[in-house]
């Protein structure tokens, strides 16, 4: 038998207290239980009180293992999607699959989502702006949205009316910000991975994906994207 705790990162302390206590004074039963505990460490709020002592504790946690979970290559993501959707693997992929692998940058969470939504057989053309963006995957980017500052939400927010890929001076313009203030936010929105900055000198940006651009955009009032509009001219 094997105790699997999952999702530790969000442990309330006094969860995070039985943990340790467990580690310092085992319990005497007649034969050790495994305890396998999955920590998700990414951008966002720091671990409880308490938790972070244990991460890198090999003293308490002599077993440790570190995965980096990256997304599929667009063949595994193309399958894998086909798979939830019911249709043959290995066919030709239809061009509505290609988008929505496009628009979730290949993360098998998201496919996995997404197929849902979608239902069985073949989804619309269009990608998530059709199909929508599942709200776990809403309630995941808005999580990542509240923990910025106001300031960085606000560029984000018109960045989103901007475009899914943008400038940084475009924001300023539309944003009525000097560019240092602007990039202050994008960097800020970078290191909670809603944004990817490109290697472009002329501070070139875009949205993580898809998913993090329409959920976004989706939260601007009708004012505030008319003003930002208007103030780019459109």
């Amino acid at each position: 038998m094997v105790l699997v705790l999952d999702d530790v990162q969000w442990a309330a302390p006094d969860v995070v207290g039985v943990l340790r206590h467990l580690l310092d004074r085992p319990l005497p039963l007649p034969e050790p239980v495994p305890l396998l505990g999955v920590l998700l460490v990414q951008a966002g709020p720091p671990l409880p009180p308490g938790l972070s002592g244990l991460v890198g504790d090999t003293g308490r946690v002599p077993v440790q293992l570190r995965l980096d979970l990256g997304p599929l290559d667009d063949e595994d993501a193309l399958d894998l999607l086909a798979g939830r959707l019911g249709l043959p693997r290995g066919a030709p992929a239809l061009p509505a699959l290609i988008d929505l692998v496009r628009d979730t940058a290949g993360n098998p969470g998201r496919l996995v989502q997404v197929a849902e939504r979608a239902g069985p057989g073949p989804p619309p053309p269009g990608g998530l702006a059709v199909v929508g963006v599942p709200p776990v995957i809403e309630a995941g980017v808005a999580d990542r949205l509240a923990l910025l500052s106001p300031p960085a939400r606000r560029v984000v927010a018109v960045a989103a009316v901007v475009g899914p890929s943008f400038l940084a001076s475009d924001v300023a313009v539309a944003a009525d910000l000097d560019v240092d203030g602007v990039v202050d936010g994008l960097e800020e929105a970078t290191a909670a991975r809603l944004l990817d900055v490109g290697e472009a000198v002329d501070g070139g940006w875009s949205f993580a994906s898809a998913a993090e651009h329409l959920v976004v955009a989706g939260r601007v009032s009708p004012a505030r994207r008319a003003l930002v509009e208007s103030r780019l001219g459109r």
